[in-house]
């Protein structure tokens, strides 16, 4: 299994993936993208709100490439593991970020460049916004739970990295 192969340094891939710095930015930008997203959703229009939605923006086109690059390095690494509750909410996740991003590509060209934004769009965007909470927060919670159960060198060794 990949998550058992040791590098020449000790560590496992599994905890080297947690603690690389890609994994470590793609989530930070996940996080501050939600974290911005609700707050522009939630809050009454004003001009904080306003430049909110200007670095939300910014900050999701900056998250485009590194993200798909993530994504894809992390399916090539355990696209061979057997079908799990993993996986699943893993993909389910990974959809919804991906229709978020799509939905969220669509509406800046929209503020950009027509006289106003679709709803359905804007409904998408809000929608994926909370189908990313309902799938990544218990992808990763679910295997950090595994790892803290599993008492072997090996998984300490991954729980701290994560």
């Amino acid at each position: 299994m990949a998550d058992r192969v040791v590098s020449p340094n000790g560590q496992s891939s599994r905890a080297r993936e947690w603690r690389s710095r890609l994994s470590i930015f793609v989530g930070g930008l996940l996080c501050f993208e939600t974290i911005t997203g609700l707050w522009i959703w939630l809050l009454p229009f004003s001009v904080s709100s306003q430049i909110s939605v200007l670095v939300h923006t910014a900050a999701g086109l900056v998250f485009l490439a590194p993200f798909l690059f993530y994504q894809g390095r992390h399916w090539w690494i355990y696209r061979s593991r057997p079908l799990s509750h993993f996986l699943i909410t893993g993909y389910v996740a990974f959809a919804m970020v991906a229709l978020n991003a799509v939905s969220g590509v669509i509406l800046g060209a929209q503020a950009l460049f027509a006289k106003r934004i679709s709803y359905a769009w804007d409904t998408v965007h809000i929608v994926t916004t909370f189908g990313i909470l309902a799938f990544v927060i218990p992808h990763v919670v679910q295997l950090i739970t595994r790892d803290r159960k599993v008492r072997t060198e090996h998984a300490q060794v991954v729980l701290t990295a994560e």
